[in-house]
């Protein structure tokens, strides 16, 4: 990836294979990402398509999204669901309802 870039690797990126096999070093199968997003992917399948499933639903929902909700939804672990909406909101991609925990909403509603 080095040669690729032209240029070192940052401290905090990391290359992620986007197929999860570690011998297929296309490029076209590499990406980089921030260390602490990419371990989070390993560990919760993140690169699975959770995160994008979790901002499909709460862009459809008519209403507030709670983690609860989500937890049943995708039948996953509490701690999986606040790992996803924790990183989705820091990178824009949801956002909390009024500043509430475990409460969220589509970036692109607007919630009196």
């Amino acid at each position: 990836m080095s040669n690729y870039l032209g240029r070192e690797l940052k401290t905090d990126e990391h290359v992620h294979h986007i197929d999860g096999n570690k011998e297929n070093n296309d490029i076209a199968n590499l990406k980089i990402v921030e260390g602490t997003k990419h371990l989070i992917s390993h560990k919760t399948g993140i690169s699975k398509g959770l995160d994008n499933a979790i901002i499909e639903y709460i862009n459809n929902a008519n209403d507030i999204v709670g983690t609860n909700e989500l937890v049943e939804v995708f039948n996953v672990s509490r701690a999986t669901i606040y790992l996803y909406t924790h990183l989705l909101v820091k990178y824009g991609k949801i956002k909390r309802y009024h500043g509430a925990q475990g409460a969220f909403v589509s970036v692109e509603k607007e919630v009196i």
